[in-house]
């Protein structure tokens, strides 16, 4: 049976890359309020950074309280950057409002961890690849 990096079969691998893209645009026409379309926006653009992070930065959170406190200030600061900067850049209308919420969800789970890891607050995660699985150090 092939599995996933995070241990999970394939098949299930293929239903988070579903929910994480789909369902967020499922509530777009069930919410016709405008905070619906923000968490739609936020959670189509952190299901697509978690994809793609997991495949392509693979960033291993350190145990020390320093680096965390850190990528935390980094993290947070990029993440009301983008929510104002944007706000004043895009017109006040509902689609742009779900394109700056995607912008963040997709800087939580996808610009963060790759300017973590590139600023060497974070590792990658190796994966040494052994007969039958992975195992992930």
């Amino acid at each position: 049976m092939q599995v996933t990096r995070l241990g999970l079969p394939v098949q299930l691998g293929w239903k988070v890359c579903n929910q994480s893209l789909f369902t967020p645009l499922l509530i777009i026409p069930i919410s016709s309020k405008e905070e619906g379309i923000k968490y739609a926006g936020f959670l189509l653009g952190a299901g697509i950074g978690y994809l793609l992070e997991i495949k392509k930065v693979r960033m291993h959170i350190s145990e020390k309280l320093g680096r965390k406190m850190v990528a935390y200030c980094i993290g947070v600061f990029g993440l009301f950057g983008l929510q104002i900067g944007l706000k004043v850049i895009f017109p006040d209308f509902i689609m742009y409002d779900f394109i700056r919420y995607g912008c963040m969800g997709l800087w939580g789970l996808l610009g963060a961890p790759y300017v973590f890891v590139k600023l060497k607050i974070y590792q990658t995660e190796h994966t040494i690849y052994m007969g039958k699985g992975n195992v992930s150090i």
